[in-house]
């Protein structure tokens, strides 16, 4: 009765209670940020690479249970492929980023404008989830 009462008095004071947002919501709004400040076009092309990444696997973490962000990304696809988290497909396009990005992260290599948004497409599709995978393509 005394919780009732008590929530009853903070929804009449117009306190709000927050909900909690989904890993989704959190790894949407954060690529929306990233995409905003244009890095790549500051040719800051490995920042933004780490954080695009960090975005996905962060995400990947939340929903899956994979320790992703911990984990290099050939450690991270080997329990990816043990533990037959995605469809084949899905894999195979989350490796075809992460290896993507790695280039432009540790061996220095300049993207163009056409495989930016490639990547961040990919992005997109992993935060998006299944259903929007397919309707997502290049």
């Amino acid at each position: 009765m005394f919780t009732a009462f008590k929530f009853l008095r903070r929804r009449a004071s117009g306190v709000a209670t927050e909900r909690k947002r989904s890993p989704e919501e959190i790894a949407s709004e954060a690529l929306v940020v990233l995409l905003a400040e244009d890095l790549p076009g500051q040719g800051l092309f490995k920042d933004f690479y780490v954080r695009l990444t960090g975005i996905v696997r962060v995400y990947i973490e939340e929903t899956t249970g994979l320790r992703a962000p911990e984990q290099t990304t050939e450690e991270f696809l080997r329990e990816l492929r043990t533990r037959a988290t995605f469809s084949a497909e899905r894999s195979i396009q989350l490796q075809e980023f992460l290896e993507a990005a790695d280039m432009v992260k540790y061996a220095g290599q300049q993207p163009g404008i056409e495989q930016i948004e490639l990547s961040s497409r990919r992005a997109q599709e992993f935060i998006a989830g299944e259903s929007t995978a397919s309707s997502i393509r290049d």
